[in-house]
């Protein structure tokens, strides 16, 4: 079960940086939004580094076995 949310998120998480990257503009409301969550961003990502699948199986079965995880599941 692990593996298969990792397989999933990696996926996500990939294909965020392999899109296109589409510069937008901000409306007053928007900034106003973000303002009040302390960061105003445009959504870009500067990490363009893939994940790479099997690492991040391993390291999240290494976090299971060590209750690194175990927050998650209350």
């Amino acid at each position: 079960m692990i593996g298969a949310c990792v397989r999933y998120e990696v996926k996500k998480y990939n294909e965020k940086r392999e899109g296109e990257i589409v510069l937008s503009f901000l409306n007053a409301g928007e900034i106003q939004e973000q303002g009040e969550t302390g960061k105003i961003g445009f959504g870009d990502l500067a990490n363009k580094t893939l994940a790479v699948e099997e690492t991040a199986i391993e390291n999240a079965l290494v976090a299971h076995k060590y209750g690194a995880l175990s927050r998650f599941y209350r």
